[in-house]
């Protein structure tokens, strides 16, 4: 309904209408009414050609319908829709596609094969491996703050 109340005015008219530093968003308060942009464009053709207002033709504003495309655009445009299919397709592939890098799910059962696994593997890293010896002033400090300062072995 704006379409057919707004397209006989000329297109110079309509582009300040709808001009963000000087058309009806700057006047209004919210969106506008009909007719308040019938008002807006009024004033401002009014102001572009007073006396020859009449006289202007008053063609009504055609939409863009479909248009030819190129072969470029066409490959553009499919090269586009395919990228959003991959990207789609990568995204329900993954549960969480900021954490690709991590292993995959584990039901219960795996999880408690992995962990025992992983235990058992620190169990025989720690049979081979020689565990670190403390100083002599690190054992002192120890024996004095467990025993109340008498260093009994």
């Amino acid at each position: 309904m704006a379409v057919q109340s707004l397209s006989h005015y000329p297109n110079n008219v309509l582009e300040e209408l709808a001009d963000p530093k000087v058309g009806i968003v700057t006047k209004a308060t919210f969106i506008p009414s009909i007719a308040e942009m019938r008002t807006f464009c009024d004033r401002i053709w009014n102001r572009i050609d007073p006396p020859n207002r009449a006289s202007i033709e008053r063609a009504p504003l055609q939409l863009a319908g479909p248009q030819e495309d190129d072969a470029a655009t066409v490959a553009r445009r499919a090269r586009v829709v395919q990228g959003f299919n991959d990207l789609l397709a990568d995204l329900q592939s993954t549960p969480d596609p900021f954490r690709r890098n991590q292993p995959a799910l584990r039901s219960k059962v795996e999880e408690k094969a992995y962990a025992e696994a992983w235990l058992a593997q620190q169990a025989e890293k720690a049979k081979t491996e020689i565990a670190p010896k403390l100083s002599s002033g690190a054992l002192s400090a120890y024996y004095a703050s467990t025993s109340g300062g008498t260093n009994e072995r």
